[in-house]
């Protein structure tokens, strides 16, 4: 169904029509503050934030570098 006759081994992905398109406003709807709560919420430790603020700059520098660091290897165990 479909399928040109000169295809021997025919894909069915190959045949298949477009895949729908998001809305275009999709990436705006993490911009609302339901999302950056969620966000919040669901990443940053209680009073993460309320540390950060009264440290010197260098100080909130390197702890940034260090939690980044650790995230970054937390995913990086997470695909293994």
């Amino acid at each position: 169904e479909g399928i040109p006759d000169d295809v021997s081994d025919p894909d069915p992905l190959a045949f298949a029509g477009a895949p729908s398109h998001p809305p275009v406003d999709v990436p705006h709807l993490l911009d609302t503050p339901a999302a950056c709560q969620d966000l919040v919420d669901h990443v940053a430790p209680p009073g993460y934030f309320v540390e950060l603020r009264h440290m010197p700059n260098d100080e909130f520098l390197q702890q940034y570098n260090v939690n980044l660091a650790r995230q970054v290897a937390m995913g990086s165990q997470l695909r293994l």
